[in-house]
């Protein structure tokens, strides 16, 4: 009883999480997965120094029941310095107030049946001292243009930092 969704992949990927819904929605039979890794995805971890360039990716695999129709793909990004972004479809990140019908889309467009997300590549505080000492957390989600007021999304965030 209920919806499952069987996930195979090839990479150690980690799952995120059950679907998740915003605005009283019903969950989508939607996997998602993603983490940060700073060895080309051979390895996915928590904790990174300063020298590390960390990736961040997921993948959506969408639910078969929405492939295809026009939607939107977000990325919502949470600093533990108290700072939100969300990544545009410029791939550029930009403040994030809470309201989410002014959530920042990373891709828009018809959805493919797997949507991978590219949420930051090279991140380092080598290269920026200021992300010396922060923890983040990212959702990747995403919604159909017919129920814009439904996000669905991994309820298990990507989380990770990088020590002093």
């Amino acid at each position: 009883q209920g919806k499952y969704v069987l996930g195979i992949s090839d990479r150690p990927q980690p799952m995120l999480g059950d679907t998740g819904t915003t605005g009283g929605g019903t969950g989508a039979a939607a996997l998602f997965t993603g983490g940060a890794t700073a060895d080309g995805g051979a390895t996915y971890k928590s904790t990174f120094s300063t020298s590390d360039s960390i990736n961040v990716t997921a993948n959506i695999n969408v639910d078969p029941a929405h492939v295809g129709q026009s939607g939107k793909v977000f990325v919502l990004a949470q600093a533990s310095n108290g700072y939100s972004f969300s990544k545009s479809v410029d791939g550029s990140f930009v403040p994030f107030t809470g309201d989410l019908t002014k959530l920042a889309a990373y891709k828009t467009g018809s959805l493919s049946a797997r949507e991978a997300v590219a949420v930051v590549q090279g991140l380092s505080a080598a290269a920026d001292p200021t992300l010396a000492g922060l923890s983040f957390v990212v959702y990747v989600g995403y919604s159909l243009d017919s129920k814009p007021g439904t996000i669905n999304y991994g309820n298990d965030p990507i989380r990770f930092s990088i020590s002093r």
